[in-house]
């Protein structure tokens, strides 16, 4: 599955990089690897959970589920890392171990306070990548 992700990410690169070209000038992707989410089971609006009930039909126990959840995600962070580092101006903004277990709305969703916390990293990547516009 994360080969099927990489080559979107690939495509995407390629596409921003003919566009860069033709219009002579960069343009950066700034990307993230979320958080380790929790499958709490919690959806929102009437949506979700998604991931609980995958876990539960595997008969993997909550640790077990965690467990794998955040290795899953791990690699995706991984993953990013890997094309930051094949690809200027692609920037991979860290994001995992941001959330506290409270910050958690539901299985995806951060609440208000953890949505801040996750924005002040990309404040200070664009700060980084902007230093003289933000």
């Amino acid at each position: 599955m994360l080969g099927i992700v990489k080559a979107a990410y690939q495509d995407l690169i390629l596409a921003r990089d003919k566009v860069a070209q033709a219009q002579h000038r960069s343009i950066p992707i700034f990307v993230h690897s979320y958080d380790h989410a929790i499958p709490s089971g919690v959806g929102v609006c009437t949506v979700g959970p998604w991931l609980k009930p995958g876990l539960d039909d595997r008969g993997w126990d909550k640790e077990t589920g965690r467990g794998i959840v955040k290795q899953l995600l791990s690699r995706f962070a991984d993953l990013l890392t890997e094309l930051q580092g094949q690809h200027a101006d692609f920037i991979h903004v860290p994001t995992q171990g941001t959330l506290t277990a409270g910050q958690w709305a539901n299985e995806l969703h951060p609440t208000p306070d953890g949505f801040a916390a996750i924005s002040a990293k990309f404040v200070a990547a664009l700060r980084a990548r902007f230093p003289h516009r933000i």
